[in-house]
């Protein structure tokens, strides 16, 4: 189970209301997660990810998607040239100026990696620890009362 939380500094709105924090143990050419998440939006895997160096602020340039649903994330990313904290952004979006209806959308799937990158990995790779999940406000909060059910559980 993770821990939730509200940032103590809210980030960029263009980034979307949720994030994971990680923690990456050592630089690597790439690094897996497996995030057991919940989400009950459409098409979750046509959402972009982002995967910022939280120190440096250098975004991650190669994701690989292994498995994304609406039950789970998992993804390979790379290359990591600094052990530490990243931030794992999974549903930024266009901001629209102004208030009322929302007439925007999620930014697109990020391109795909890199095919040097890819050709490159290893089959034993670390593996990055979530520390967090965080929202961007209190009004966005997302904690364990809104759990959706897995697939598994849900009504058919």
């Amino acid at each position: 189970m993770y821990k939730y939380k509200v940032s103590d500094i809210p980030w960029p709105e263009k980034f979307g209301n949720h994030r994971a924090v990680i923690h990456v143990t050592k630089p690597a050419n790439a690094v897996l997660l497996n995030f057991q998440w919940r989400r009950s939006d459409a098409n979750v895997a046509e959402r972009m990810f982002l995967i910022v160096n939280a120190e440096t602020g250098d975004t991650i340039k190669n994701i690989q998607r292994i498995n994304v649903n609406n039950d789970i994330c998992n993804i390979k990313f790379g290359p990591v040239t600094k052990k530490g904290r990243y931030y794992f952004y999974y549903l930024p979006y266009i901001v629209q100026t102004g208030h009322g209806f929302y007439g925007r959308n999620y930014y697109p799937k990020e391109n795909v990696p890199n095919v040097t990158w890819l050709k490159s990995l290893s089959k034993k790779i670390p593996v990055a620890k979530i520390v967090e999940i965080q929202s961007r406000t209190a009004f966005d909060i997302v904690n364990i009362h809104y759990k959706v059910l897995t697939n598994k559980y849900q009504l058919k």
